[in-house]
């Protein structure tokens, strides 16, 4: 059976994910945590994580604490690309795979962004390399940007300069156009063309510049053409036709080789002819169910080259293109905008199938109003969905979940000596523990464990392995804000050791890929 999957299902995936956090009904409760405090066997390169139940199990297990998820702190992002001269962008065309218009491969995507953070898409290359970045936003022809080297660039969108979502990699983009911190392009045309591309140049095709008539007045439909004029091979019906005293988009509708007239579409608006020659050209015209576009074919080697266009026109959902001219055999095809037009959903056109994360631990204080410890260190973060309340099993809603969590084992100690960051205490016996961890912080009566396994027991000391052989007796517990294992981990990474201080904060960005 043939099938394909759109392009469109990766983006709609990234939506549904995007739009699945926040205070919706129904929404996903999500946190990005971090944890592992403890080291690697290799310090200077990170352990590999696999898709596994275990690697899940250990996710958790080496969890110190996490941050609330809201739909603010997701947006789509593209690979960054900068405009650069002397090379060659795709153009947009709606008979291409957009994966392709996107990507990296021979020549560069059709969108860039320019030194103002302006984000433009590419609509036509006219073959050939870029030397002149674009400038401008939608208040010039409605976004549509021709440079000098030929090049058609629509106006998408700016990138903010203090955008939290623009990395060194990626840049990003706004999804509707109500994102009014985008300056997006309000002036969004349904319908238009913007490039017409030839298929068959035909053959035989030339204009005739020097087209003499016997002198007119204003308001005549026919014109006499003078016998230096080849009436059979250089004039043919539904040419265009202009000059001195001739209106705007007029074309021949009618010639008589006997009297040696040819009628006009409209009537003259001066004075013309005599000396003053006319010229009569190939012209082009598309049916389809919109009005208004209009270009000018370019003859070359008598055929047509490429199409100058004048007029993008407006509501075109289809279009076919007939050119009228001395030759025969030209034929061409409409490029059709995305529905509702370019610019309205800048992610979907531009494929946006990433969406970057970005949450900042200590963005209260340090300690995140005192849940979270700052005398500790991390080596992994990621992703965690719809867990349970550890107490009751219970499950969340956006609006009753907490904003901060710690997921550490917290105990209160009685009085005695200290134990060591990083150490395993344990109840029981070193051979038989009935309790056991290890300690991510330590504050005077107070330690805080990761990887705890086994049931805890008030009253009998906690032991350290390396400290404190004694031990010391546990006399309250407070257990992790979630229930281990429960809920869904769907993504988790591995770094290099990030130390945390008093005095700052940590900026949890990566971008997920669909």
């Amino acid at each position: 059976m043939a099938s394909y999957i759109s392009k469109k299902f990766r983006f709609n995936n990234a939506v549904h994910f995007r739009n699945a956090f926040g205070d919706h009904n129904n929404s996903t409760v999500g946190y990005i945590f971090y944890g592992k405090h403890l080291p690697y066997d290799n310090e200077s390169i990170p352990d590999t994580l696999t898709d596994t139940i275990i690697t899940e199990k250990q996710l958790w297990d080496n969890m110190i604490g996490g941050k609330k998820i809201n739909e603010n702190d997701l947006e789509y992002v593209i690979p960054i690309n900068s405009w650069i001269s002397g090379v060659g962008y795709k153009e947009y065309n709606d008979n291409i795979d957009i994966g392709e218009l996107v990507s990296f491969d021979n020549t560069l995507p059709m969108y860039i962004i320019n030194n103002e953070n302006n984000v433009y898409k590419c609509l036509a290359n006219n073959n050939s390399i870029s030397t002149i970045e674009p400038t401008g936003t939608y208040l010039e022809n409605n976004g549509n940007i021709l440079t000098s080297d030929n090049y058609l660039w629509k106006y998408l969108y700016n990138v903010p300069i203090d955008s939290r979502f623009a990395t060194i990699d990626y840049i990003p983009v706004p999804h509707n156009i109500d994102q009014t911190d985008y300056n997006i392009n309000t002036n969004i045309i349904e319908g238009e063309i913007t490039n017409i591309k030839i298929i068959d140049n035909g053959i035989g095709y030339y204009n005739t510049d020097n087209v003499r008539v016997t002198a007119f007045s204003s308001g005549i439909l026919e014109l006499t053409v003078h016998t230096d004029v080849d009436l059979y091979n250089d004039i043919k019906v539904n040419m265009g036709i202009s000059g001195i005293g001739i209106q705007n988009g007029s074309y021949i509708t009618n010639i008589n080789e006997i009297s040696r007239k040819i009628t006009l579409n409209y009537p003259t608006i001066n004075s013309g002819g005599g000396n003053n020659l006319l010229t009569v050209y190939t012209r082009m015209i598309v049916n389809g169910d919109g009005i208004g576009v209009a270009g000018i074919p370019i003859i070359a080697n008598n055929g047509i080259s490429g199409i100058e266009m004048t007029n993008y026109g407006i509501g075109y959902n289809y279009g076919n293109i007939i050119f009228y001219g001395t030759g025969s055999g030209a034929s061409g095809r409409v490029i059709l905008p995305p529905k509702f037009g370019h610019g309205y959903n800048s992610a979907k056109e531009l494929g946006a199938y990433n969406i970057l994360v970005d949450i900042v631990i200590g963005e209260i204080d340090a300690t995140e109003g005192g849940i979270l410890s700052t005398d500790t260190n991390f080596r992994q973060y990621g992703i965690l969905i719809n867990p349970l309340l550890y107490t009751s099993n219970n499950t969340l809603s956006y609006s009753n979940a907490s904003s901060i969590i710690s997921q550490v084992t917290e105990l209160t100690l009685v009085a005695g000596d200290d134990y060591n960051k990083d150490e395993y205490v344990y109840q029981g016996t070193i051979d038989n523990p009935t309790f056991y961890g290890y300690i991510n912080t330590y504050e005077s009566d107070n330690v805080k464990l990761t990887n705890v396994f086994g049931t805890i027991s008030l009253g009998t000391v906690l032991k350290g392995i390396d400290t404190n052989e004694t031990g010391r007796t546990v006399s309250d517990i407070t257990y992790p804000y979630f229930s281990r294992y429960s809920g869904d981990i769907i993504t988790g990474s591995n770094i290099i050791a990030v130390d945390r201080a008093i005095d700052q904060s940590e900026n949890i960005k990566f971008v997920i890929k669909f």
